[in-house]
């Protein structure tokens, strides 16, 4: 499902997103505009891109777990045209 939701967002993040950053630059952008928020009790939830910016869950833009962030993060690697690879963080 995470792929999925990724791959529907590529075309999103691509036209919100500034210009091209190297894979470190994007992880810290997309980290310092997202807010852990736990998925309800017995719920898992997967939010596309677009969804966790615009019509989230919580009622809150940004506000997701770890696979809505990865969902985001995989989209926005592949938007910049960035294959794989890993990503070093301080």
């Amino acid at each position: 499902m995470i792929k999925r939701q990724a791959f529907e967002g590529i075309a999103y993040v691509r036209a919100k997103l500034p210009g091209p950053m190297s894979k470190t630059q994007l992880f810290n952008y997309l980290k310092d505009r997202v807010t852990y928020k736990h998925d309800p009790k017995g719920i898992e939830l997967v939010h596309t891109p677009q969804s966790f910016f615009e019509d989230n869950y919580h009622g809150k833009k940004a506000h997701g777990d770890c696979d809505d962030f990865t969902a985001l993060s995989i989209a926005a690697l592949k938007a910049q045209g960035i294959a794989e690879g890993r990503i070093d963080v301080a």
